[in-house]
């Protein structure tokens, strides 16, 4: 290597909870806007080349996961422990060989590398090996300053505004929830005896119960009317076209309180209790795929394209401070209500 050129330095990531989160095996919901940002500026660095090491069971390929969230494009290289070189060593994170493999692959020194993760065992393994380990704080505050943000593609339902594509992918999550309730609401309605329930279709039940009131309302609902519609007004949005919104939301309480009550009589014995819960669920699902889809064609796009990249940052600042600490937990609910039903 000549004396002045750049020696080259290899950046890993880690995918899970670094990247983004791992809504359900083998996806990615990528952190935005704050790991496009940071994976371009280690990538601008002079002699700066990306890579990923990651732990994925059998049957997920990491690779595609990354293409999925849009990612792919900034490593050169994704090491992934269901790699063959990596499973005959039988070699995964925290292990030494696993970091001391992925150098190699790279066909650099383990200390010319980098390791970065929300995992701090992990971190300290990369240590161990001889890179140098930085840990990435998760869940990732302060991802969305006060500065202006740069308005995206717009479209015939979309004003590009990244506050507005934060809120849809909130609607994506509860999209899941809504399925999975209309499947509980077919099940009950199915069964032979409709004062009968499987353990596990009352597992999920349960979790939807906890869903409704611990996720939609306390922090979907709450964005909506603490950040978004205060925003429209200020932007001369007229509140006849926001009212309706509150309603159905108030709507949506009623039966989310109607649906704790109705599980608690079946918890304690009343099974007839049972046809109220499928028939207030019933009620849930077709207002909420009705109110989620006018807003994602109607409402959003009309607030988004009255906003200015000012408005746009600091609600996305809101958003971020108003939602759950870890999403991932919610995620793991989600997935454990719909493994209850399959």
């Amino acid at each position: 290597m000549p004396k002045d050129a750049i020696r080259p330095h290899v950046f890993f990531f880690d995918i899970r909870n670094t990247l983004g989160v791992v809504d359900r095996k083998g996806h990615l919901i990528r952190f935005r806007p704050s790991v496009d940002d940071l994976l371009k500026s280690v990538k601008a660095m002079q002699g700066a080349r990306l890579a990923v090491i990651t732990n994925v069971p059998p049957g997920v390929d990491a690779s595609q996961m990354l293409r999925d969230a849009g990612l792919d494009s900034y490593f050169e290289r994704i090491i992934s422990t269901q790699d063959p070189e990596i499973l005959e060593a039988g070699a995964e994170k925290p292990q030494r060989a696993i970091y001391e493999l992925a150098a190699k692959a790279m066909g650099v020194a383990v200390e010319d590398c980098t390791y970065v993760s929300e995992n701090l065992l992990e971190v300290l393994g990369a240590i161990n090996a001889g890179m140098t380990g930085v840990t990435k704080k998760f869940p990732p505050g302060g991802d969305y300053m006060r500065a202006s943000l740069a308005r995206g593609s717009a479209s015939p339902v979309s004003s590009g505004r990244l506050a507005e594509a934060l809120l849809e992918g909130q609607h994506m999550v509860g999209k899941r929830i809504v399925l999975a309730a209309d499947k509980i609401v077919e099940r009950l309605r199915a069964s032979e005896d409709p004062l009968e329930v499987s353990v596990s279709l009352l597992s999920a039940m349960h979790r939807l119960v906890w869903l409704v009131n611990r996720f939609v309302d306390p922090y979907h609902h709450r964005m909506e009317e603490e950040v978004l519609i205060p925003y429209a007004h200020m932007r001369g949005y007229p509140s006849s076209k926001t009212d309706w919104v509150l309603e159905e939301h108030e709507q949506g309480r009623a039966y989310f309180k109607a649906m704790t009550i109705a599980l608690n009589r079946i918890q304690a014995g009343n099974k007839n209790a049972l046809l109220e819960f499928a028939a207030v669920t019933d009620a849930f699902v077709r207002l909420y795929k009705a109110h989620g889809a006018r807003e994602d064609d109607e409402m959003f796009k009309e607030i988004g394209d009255l906003l200015t990249d000012e408005d746009d940052a600091v609600m996305c600042g809101m958003i971020e401070r108003l939602g759950p600490p870890d999403i991932t937990l919610h995620y793991d609910m989600i997935q454990g209500m719909e493994s209850d039903l399959t």
